[in-house]
């Protein structure tokens, strides 16, 4: 049985998917897996012991410059997988861009359907289109739509596998006995937690660990600092870390907080004990699980609105979700999740 996912990105999106291949795998431990994903979480995508081989396009890359070497880039990922036969072509992202992807690769494409997708014309591009409830987490659309697919609905009575082993990463050379991280930084603005709640947080949190603030963009990185200057005990990484190096970090930390960004998820899958921090998302469909592992999110009428502005907001710079979560809030649930 030869399978193709298709899952570009986000980098959550990815740690949200390798549930669906470790339920594949129990179920079908022969079959090949193989993964169409966006160039830049290539890396990510190949953490997953049970794919074979990634396919990488620069989708992302093609957006910000459409140069010519970037569009030979995507001719040539695609004519090579089109020399490949699949059994299944399973588009697990729902977009137009994964479907028409999908639709220029031999083999039969499996799909939500026009209810289930994130965008209701990429089914048009399936063969076959499934119905998945929408209102529900992430991890469990995606189970479900590879088992609708492959026949094995009856048997995903079994809590979720990331089929990730924290300890397939060596522990940082110059990591203290213990320490937390925590991560401020994403890439929407509504999604940030105000930079003085994170500075009393810190200042009052009684945790007996070293704390490091991670971030991934040069502006996470200015955010990061300032943090870290302002409170002198929380460290800050000085250079940027790739993914694996960041991997590691988390894989050997006692504990990790921070808003709904990548390196978040990734260490949920790690079944870290994670405090996530939501607020124009909900937890409900992106959130961070697992039984050591808990989210904090506002009770506004207007939430979750998935905006990148605060449309009830006075102040710009002002995300009022965010801001209904107060550091003691947060601190209680946090030492109460990790200090048991």
């Amino acid at each position: 049985m030869k399978i193709l996912l298709v899952k570009l990105s986000s980098m959550g999106d990815i740690f949200h998917t390798y549930p669906a291949i470790s339920d594949l795998k129990q179920i079908y431990p022969d079959a090949r897996v193989d993964w169409l994903v966006d160039q830049q979480f290539a890396e990510i995508a190949g953490w997953h012991p049970g794919v074979e081989q990634i396919h990488a396009v620069p989708l992302r890359a093609l957006k910000k410059n459409a140069s010519a070497e970037l569009k030979q880039q995507l001719r040539e990922t695609l004519r090579r997988l089109r020399q490949e036969r699949y059994d299944y072509i399973i588009d697990a992202q729902g977009l137009m861009k994964s479907a028409w992807l999908s639709y220029r690769l031999n083999g039969v494409r499996y799909g939500y359907d026009w209810s289930s997708a994130r965008e209701s014309l990429a089914s048009l591009c399936y063969q076959h289109k499934l119905s998945v409830a929408v209102d529900q987490h992430a991890v469990d659309r995606i189970r479900q739509l590879f088992a609708q697919v492959l026949g094995y609905q009856q048997q995903l009575l079994h809590l979720p596998e990331s089929g990730l082993d924290p300890q397939q990463w060596l522990r940082p050379t110059e990591a203290p006995a213990r320490y937390g991280l925590v991560f401020p930084g994403t890439t929407w603005l509504t999604k940030h937690w105000r930079e003085s709640y994170w500075l009393e947080f810190l200042d009052r949190q009684t945790i007996d660990d070293a704390v490091y603030v991670g971030w991934g963009s040069p502006q996470e990185r200015l955010l990061a600092e300032r943090i870290s200057q302002q409170q002198t005990t929380a460290k800050v990484f000085s250079e940027r870390l790739s993914f694996a190096e960041m991997a590691r970090w988390i894989a050997h930390a006692s504990w990790v907080v921070g808003v709904d960004t990548g390196f978040v998820h990734l260490a949920s899958a790690m079944q870290k004990p994670v405090l996530g921090l939501f607020g124009p998302t909900t937890p409900k469909h992106t959130g961070v699980t697992g039984h050591r592992s808990d989210n904090l999110c506002s009770e506004l009428p207007c939430f979750p609105c998935r905006k990148k502005i605060c449309k009830i907001a006075d102040d710009p710079d002002s995300v009022v979700c965010m801001e209904q979560m107060k550091p003691q809030t947060v601190l209680d649930k946090a030492e109460l999740l990790f200090k048991s």
